[in-house]
């Protein structure tokens, strides 16, 4: 299951000034590839997501990392959880960033502005789904980041209680899990 480091991409590149539309050009470089990307600002891991298949319908890392860059709710979970935890309008709890979430939408923007896209990408076309989503899981334990919730959290509740023995028996022994850089 070999992966290779891809980035990092200024998660802001997509935003060119005087346009009316994003341009994902800069991420042509993730096209048709399946694997895990990560969103970090400030030093802080911001959140993790994969792309475990490709085809004509699903068009790899470019477009899974493409589907948070839009108001409408095209996937982005990543956008998703940042709205909902940052709109100040308590009606607007929904899947979507839409004109009751203005703000919050803006400040997402003004988010990936000053962020960065860390990809891993599979190298091998025999990298199974089963791969792709277990190294998924175990990073989001690992970098615990701030905006993956619900669904992912729910699924990683057995890893995440792995991990945590793992750290105690560290502890234990005097020895602490290393961080990534």
């Amino acid at each position: 299951m070999p992966f290779q480091f891809q980035g990092p991409i200024d998660a802001g590149c997509p935003f060119v000034e005087g346009r009316t539309s994003n341009d994902y050009s800069c991420f042509h470089v993730l096209n048709d590839l399946k694997g895990i990307y990560v969103f970090e600002g400030d030093g802080e891991v911001l959140y993790v997501g994969e792309c475990h298949r490709v085809s004509a319908t699903h068009r790899g890392l470019k477009a899974r990392i493409s589907h948070n860059y839009t108001r409408a709710n095209t996937g982005g979970n990543f956008r998703i959880n940042y709205c909902k935890e940052h709109c100040s309008n308590l009606n607007c709890k929904e899947k979507s960033c839409d004109n009751a979430n203005e703000q919050s939408f803006v400040d997402f923007i003004g988010l990936l502005n000053s962020s960065r896209i860390l990809a891993f990408v599979a190298t091998g076309n025999d990298t199974k789904k089963e791969e792709i989503k277990a190294l998924e899981y175990a990073l989001i334990c690992l970098l615990r980041p701030k905006y993956n919730k619900e669904i992912l959290r729910e699924r990683t509740v057995g890893l995440a209680r792995v991990w945590m023995e793992v750290e105690r028996v560290c502890a234990a022994l005097g020895n602490r899990p290393r961080q990534l850089d």
